[in-house]
């Protein structure tokens, strides 16, 4: 029973959910016909990627009873993976509105 218990569920649900979004982004964007340049792609998933690794580090340090380094984690962190998710569609944005 430890190693149902020990299995990371949340990471998976995280996965599924996270790809499932990126399918129905991806879905939702062709029915627009709206199109992507690759690097689009490359700047929100590296995005994405932070703002999640800074949500897993920042629920960890408030797990072991560290604020400081949860702010830390969410101002180091967090904050530039939001800032590279807003680039990203801003430059998504400008250039479907060019073409």
């Amino acid at each position: 029973m430890a190693g149902f218990f020990s299995f990371p569920w949340d990471w998976l649900i995280t996965g599924i959910v996270v790809g499932a979004a990126v399918m129905w982004l991806q879905n939702w964007l062709s029915m627009k016909n709206l199109k992507l340049m690759w690097y689009h792609w490359i700047i929100g998933l590296i995005g994405l990627g932070f703002v999640l690794f800074g949500l897993q580090n920042l629920f960890a340090a408030l797990k072991e009873l560290e604020p400081r380094a949860a702010l830390n984690f969410i101002w180091a962190i967090i904050l530039p993976g939001i800032l590279l998710l807003v680039l990203s569609w801003q430059l998504a944005r400008a250039y479907n509105r060019k073409s």
